[in-house]
């Protein structure tokens, strides 16, 4: 009776184990890598060539621009000031 009733309960663990990995989405294969998305966020002063800059909040998924939200209001630098950055591209 005891050697029925572990068989049981390891049988109920892994049947819950494969039901939850099945509803969260989790793989075993080698494509699951593949499938992930590389998505990040960071902030960006964009300037025109009067020194007018603006902050905004990139946001950035698989190289591609998913959004551009404004931080800040805009401000503005003297003449003698340069921008040393060299990025052009946001993703």
């Amino acid at each position: 009776m005891e050697k029925k009733m572990m068989f049981l309960i390891g049988v109920v663990c892994i049947l819950a184990s494969a039901l939850v990995m099945a509803l969260s989405g989790v793989t075993f294969t080698g494509n699951s890598i593949d499938e992930m998305k590389e998505s990040y966020t960071y902030t960006k002063a964009i300037c025109n060539a009067d020194n007018e800059c603006i902050d905004v909040l990139v946001r950035c998924e698989n190289g591609a621009v998913l959004s551009l939200i404004p931080v800040t209001e805009f401000v503005r630098f003297d003449d003698s000031w340069e921008d040393l950055r060299d990025e052009e591209q946001f993703c």
